[in-house]
């Protein structure tokens, strides 16, 4: 959850990043998230709002960059997330520590060497047929032949 809410705060939409980002701390600290209408009373027993979305957004801010190598990605961010919990005074429950939370799996079938490919390749999303259809985020970066921008008209003309 916190590598996609990395590429969704760089790449895509930095209210769904915020949404996965605070769902994953939320479950290090307080629990599972079962009823969405208790949410915030729960944190707000644990620490002020305020508080819990600024130490969110300074997390997704200080993510390591996506073009890191996974290994290094998750070693970078685990010190990170360490830091700002501990700056915003949060400690994770007991059954919940950062090593056991943030890990990558031991093997993959089908990226062999998948822990050396950068974050990023997972979870774009690309078409590599005869062009790439992305938004202006998905293709930061990248140079290409030629490109179409669609918006679409709020009007009827």
């Amino acid at each position: 959850m916190f590598a996609k809410s990395a590429y969704e705060w760089n790449l895509g939409s930095r209210k769904k990043a915020f949404n996965l980002c605070e769902q994953a701390i939320y479950s290090m600290l307080i629990g599972n998230i079962k009823d969405t209408e208790y949410i915030i009373s729960a944190i707000n027993k644990l620490t002020p709002y305020d508080k819990w979305k600024k130490c969110i957004i300074d997390i997704l801010i200080e993510c390591p960059n996506l073009n890191t190598p996974i290994r290094d990605w998750i070693e970078q961010f685990k010190g990170i997330l360490k830091k700002q919990l501990e700056i915003y005074q949060l400690v994770p429950k007991k059954d919940k520590e950062i090593n056991n939370i943030v890990k990558i799996k031991s093997r993959d079938n089908k990226f062999k060497d998948f822990k050396n490919k950068p974050i990023k390749i997972f979870f774009e999303k690309k078409n590599y047929t005869t062009y790439t259809r992305s938004s202006v985020h998905g293709v930061k970066g990248e140079t290409y032949e030629a490109l179409l921008l669609y918006i679409q008209s709020l009007k009827k003309h």
